[in-house]
């Protein structure tokens, strides 16, 4: 395209003006045709393409001054314009794809805080529920443990009139007592019902009293044997070491205690 004579002269073929003529041409073209996407750009686009147009122009320029002073640097200047261009562009994308993404994720951030504030919002409503409903049931029970100890002291303590009637048969009182025996464990039962309710609001309370500790055993034995006797079962009960008369705590408690793993033992 070019060489040097003898003398050191700079001499041009017609290949190099051909060359030089079709980049003239093509960044003519190109500039032209970024200048009319940049009529309808918006944004960034817009301005991305007109700096494209701008320095299609400018090359086109600095290719001219190349065909009149072959030994200036203007081609190569004019190319390392255009690579910093290039890479402005790159830096821009980059940065704003480490926008966008910094974006997503502070928008999954906040979707996940959301969903945390719904579910702590949920379960908050649902503990409520949960306690308002326990409450509900602590009261029925309560409730209804006292409205059925009522009939059943009533059926006691006219079962306990009718055993002293004079003139009752034997059969009608082994009726009577059986009547009793079976009202007094229903009663246990009542009262068991009655200290779950008390256990769950925290207000249960284990008296300190005296208490005749043969005389429980009597009772205790009384519902037992009729119990065993309903089912077939020898029952004998034997004190293996001394008791003392008379002990101090809870003896309704400590009837239920024995009578349930009786019942239990029987069943």
């Amino acid at each position: 395209m070019f060489w040097f004579d003898e003398s050191g002269a700079y001499h041009a073929g017609v290949l190099l003006y051909v060359t030089l003529a079709i980049q003239i041409i093509l960044f003519l073209m190109t500039s032209v045709y970024t200048m009319f996407v940049t009529s309808r750009a918006e944004g960034k686009a817009k301005h991305r393409h007109m700096t494209i147009g701008l320095f299609g122009i400018a090359m086109t320029l600095l290719i001219g001054v190349q065909v009149f002073y072959p030994l200036l640097p203007f081609y190569a200047m004019g190319y390392m314009l255009g690579t910093c261009v290039l890479h402005s562009f790159v830096v821009e994308d980059e940065k704003e794809e480490y926008r966008r993404e910094l974006e997503r994720s502070i928008e999954r951030e906040r979707l996940q805080k959301e969903e945390l504030s719904e579910s702590r919002q949920a379960l908050s409503e649902a503990l409520a529920a949960a306690e308002n409903a326990n409450k509900a049931k602590t009261a029925f029970l309560s409730n209804m443990s006292h409205e059925i100890r009522t009939p059943m002291n009533a059926i006691i303590g006219l079962n306990n009139i009718a055993m002293n009637e004079p003139g009752v048969s034997g059969t009608v009182m082994e009726y009577l007592e059986k009547i009793g025996d079976s009202a007094r464990h229903l009663l246990a039962l009542i009262n068991d019902i009655l200290d779950v309710s008390r256990i769950e609001s925290g207000h249960i309370v284990l008296r300190k009293e005296e208490f005749s500790f043969s005389a429980m055993l009597e009772q205790i034995n009384t519902m037992v044997m009729s119990q065993c006797s309903d089912k077939g079962l020898h029952y004998e009960c034997r004190l293996l070491s001394r008791v003392d008369d008379y002990y101090i705590g809870d003896d309704m408690k400590l009837k239920e205690v024995l009578i349930n793993i009786l019942s239990n033992a029987i069943k």
